[in-house]
């Protein structure tokens, strides 16, 4: 058993560190920000490049997996309202899923992938799930999105080292995160401080959940179907 799990994460090479970043640095992010929001929040809100300022930094802090996307969202509605607000977190927050597609693609090289080539029924899935193009894959990076299981920077990651189509993968993004972005960043619009414990809202974790249960369906009907394709082609061999 041991063995294994030695010879397991030996396969992941990078992907392995790299992921547990991803999920581990937004969340070390959130606590900074919590705890220094009093230093740069009113500096921001006062600063004639407010707009660029806060693309610049959320670009690049959520690109690299430093903090949440909530955070975003929620200083974009602190400092921009209700109205424009959830169009700049959008757009930052986007960008920066784009950022993470090219940074963790060519970290990762092709890991992923061969590390599926040793897993034929988890390659088969990938394959019909992400691998097919078109509405199949669009709706699925949709599904993943929406679903509050699912971390930003992980499912980025994920998505870059499997080789998601690009286009695919940004409007994915940009749809599936949009209801989640637009409303933290409603919330936010109703705060003078940075509190990352606000937010909530029992309408988006209605939507995730549903987002979630479709996309355990979906992944659930392609497992069984990429088995049945694995079983014929096997048939046909013999």
């Amino acid at each position: 058993m041991i063995i294994k799990i030695r010879n397991f994460i030996r396969d992941l090479g990078n992907f392995g560190p790299i992921l547990l970043f991803s999920v581990v640095g937004p969340g070390v992010g959130a606590i900074v920000l919590s705890a220094t929001g009093s230093q740069w929040l009113d500096p921001l809100r006062d600063s004639s490049f407010s707009l660029l300022i806060f693309f610049i930094l959320g670009l690049v802090l959520t690109g690299c997996s430093l903090i949440p996307t909530h955070a975003v969202s929620l200083v974009a509605g602190i400092l921009f309202g209700s109205f424009v607000g959830p169009a700049y977190a959008l757009t930052t927050i986007t960008s920066a899923s784009l950022v993470s597609y090219v940074l963790f693609s060519r970290l990762l090289d092709d890991e992923l992938l061969s590390l599926l080539e040793k897993k034929p029924r988890a390659n088969m899935i990938y394959r019909e799930l992400l691998k097919s193009h078109g509405l199949k894959t669009l709706s699925m990076v949709i599904l993943i999105r929406l679903s509050p299981v699912m971390p930003f920077a992980g499912t980025n990651v994920l998505l870059a080292a499997g080789k998601v189509n690009k286009l695919e993968f940004l409007c994915g993004s940009a749809l599936g995160l949009a209801p989640r972005v637009i409303l933290v960043t409603i919330a936010g619009s109703q705060l003078s401080t940075l509190d990352l414990s606000q937010g909530a809202d029992r309408s988006l974790f209605t939507l995730g959940i549903i987002a979630t249960i479709a996309s355990l369906a979906i992944i659930g009907h392609v497992s069984k179907k990429a088995l049945r394709k694995m079983v014929n082609i096997e048939a046909a061999a013999e």
